[in-house]
Formats: C-alpha cells, sequence, structure tokens
C-alpha cells in the first residue's frame, strides 16, 4: 500500500511538473528555442528540411512557454508566428499574430507581419461582401474614433473627462458662477459617458465573439457536422489561414462564419481559435 501510494504521489509530481514550468525553467527553454530558431533561419537556404525542422521546434519551444508559464507577452506569440510563417504554416502563423495584437495592438511590426500572412493565403473568403451604402459609410466615419483609440487610452480619457466636470462645477460654486461652464461640464460629462460606452461594449464584444484561423492544410467545410450524408458547403476547400467567426459547437465539430458572410461545419481538429 504504501509503494502504491509514494507511486501516485510520484506520478501527481510529475504531471503537476509537467504542466507548470517556473521563470528560470521558461528562461532556459526561451533561450533553446531562440537558438533553434536562430539555427533554422542560417539553415533556410543550404538545408531546407532542417531549417523547417528547426523553426517548428522553435515555435514548439515558444508554445510551451505560453501554456506552461506565466509568461504571455505578445514578443512570445509575434515569435511564434515568425516561426510558423517562415516554414509557410500560414493558419498557425496568422493565429500567433493575432494573439500578438491581443496584448499589443499597436505594434506596427505585428501589423505588417499579419498583414503580410493574410496575403499568401490562397482563398481567405473575403470577397462579394456587400456594401450598406451611404450609410454604412456614414456610421463607420462616425464611429472611426472607437478603432483609433486604445481601450486602455479611452478608459483613461473618460475618468479624466469625468473628473473634469466635478473640478468645473467646484469652481463654479467656488467662484461665484464661471461664464460658459454649463457647457463645459456638459460637453465633458457627454464625451466621458460616450467613452466610457465604448469600453464597455468593446468588452462585452469581445467576451461574446470567438474568432479563429483554419490551420489544416486544406479542409472542406461541409453542410453539417458529419462527413456522412452532408455535402460540402463550397466548390473548393478552405487552406490554411482562412479565418473566421464561431457561431456554434457540436462534439467534435464547429460551426463558423466567414469574412464573407458564409457559414459552414469544420472538424475542429482543423481549427484554432485566437
Amino acid at each position: 500500500m504504501l509503494r502504491v501510494v509514494a507511486l501516485v504521489l510520484v506520478v501527481l509530481v510529475t504531471s503537476i511538473d509537467a504542466h507548470a514550468m517556473t521563470r528560470n525553467e521558461a528562461r532556459a527553454v526561451l533561450a533553446d528555442a531562440t537558438l533553434a530558431f536562430e539555427d533554422g533561419v542560417s539553415r533556410l537556404r543550404r538545408d531546407p528540411e532542417g531549417a523547417e525542422a528547426r523553426l517548428r521546434e522553435a515555435a514548439g519551444l515558444y508554445e510551451a512557454i505560453l501554456e506552461r508559464s506565466d509568461f504571455h507577452s505578445a514578443g512570445l506569440h509575434y515569435n511564434t508566428g515568425n516561426a510558423y510563417l517562415l516554414v509557410g504554416d500560414l493558419g498557425r502563423a496568422i493565429a500567433a499574430y493575432r494573439r500578438a495584437q491581443l496584448l499589443d495592438p499597436r505594434d506596427d511590426n505585428i501589423a505588417h507581419n499579419l498583414e503580410w500572412a493574410r496575403s499568401r493565403v490562397p482563398n481567405r473568403f473575403d470577397t462579394g461582401v456587400s456594401s450598406g451604402g451611404f450609410g454604412e459609410f456614414i456610421t463607420n466615419s462616425a464611429l472611426s474614433w472607437h478603432h483609433a483609440i486604445p481601450p486602455r487610452t479611452r478608459f483613461w480619457l473618460a475618468i479624466g473627462l469625468f473628473a473634469s466636470v466635478w473640478i468645473i462645477a467646484i469652481a463654479r460654486v467656488a467662484l461665484g458662477g464661471l461664464r460658459f461652464s454649463g457647457f463645459a461640464m456638459g460637453t465633458c460629462l457627454v464625451l466621458s459617458l460616450l467613452l466610457a460606452a465604448s469600453v464597455v461594449h468593446e468588452s462585452l464584444q469581445r467576451e461574446r465573439v470567438v474568432r479563429g484561423v483554419v490551420v489544416a492544410e486544406s479542409v472542406p467545410g461541409r453542410k453539417g457536422p458529419s462527413t456522412d450524408g452532408y455535402g460540402e458547403s463550397f466548390t473548393r476547400p478552405l487552406t490554411s489561414g482562412v479565418e473566421f467567426t464561431l457561431v456554434g459547437r457540436r462534439p467534435e465539430w464547429v460551426f463558423v462564419e466567414l469574412l464573407d458572410g458564409r457559414e459552414t461545419w469544420l472538424p475542429a481538429t482543423a481549427v484554432e481559435f485566437i
């Protein structure tokens, strides 16, 4: 019995170690990943097969750090994307870049490499989207500030403007009335509410919307969650790098909406979520 208990404890400790990585261990793995990445890049011309093996090794090590440690930086996702991009794995490269962009949306290098990877996807399924006309143009123009200003900046602007309302109100009482103080208070209040509403809206949208990328080299979309009895949704299969929004799930299948608005079923093993 004691031997059995000891064996169970050893298995539990091993399991915990397999899923957790200390900071020192993460740094060591990062050093190995960097060496693998640099070695892979140096082999690209003279040894393509060796280069791919080393770059995929580097990507796997970066992902191990992200999964098993508390290091979740945009840089790690960016390096993962670079490794996958160099071996032509567009789906995993795009997924990694998009995760990096969530953590650092203003990084130009991430944005550039993401667009480069997207430009190499054979069929992005983003054509044929109907335009909303002049009304949609006006709506997008009016809300352009929402996307131009980062969420954190909008949050602190809302706090600052709301504080300004109270500062103006106190000054108005203390000084016996100020010219245009009512207009200034109203403007600050409206702007602070708009900014706060935009932050809340974006936060709720991120919680509700799940986006993903096809990582299989080629996979046909199906009209239902099975290969038996359901035909293909399109005349050609989806390729690695096609992006989508999740609509629903079934065991081993996901129902997705592509960028052009069309919907289809895909095997869960063929996709990754952002």
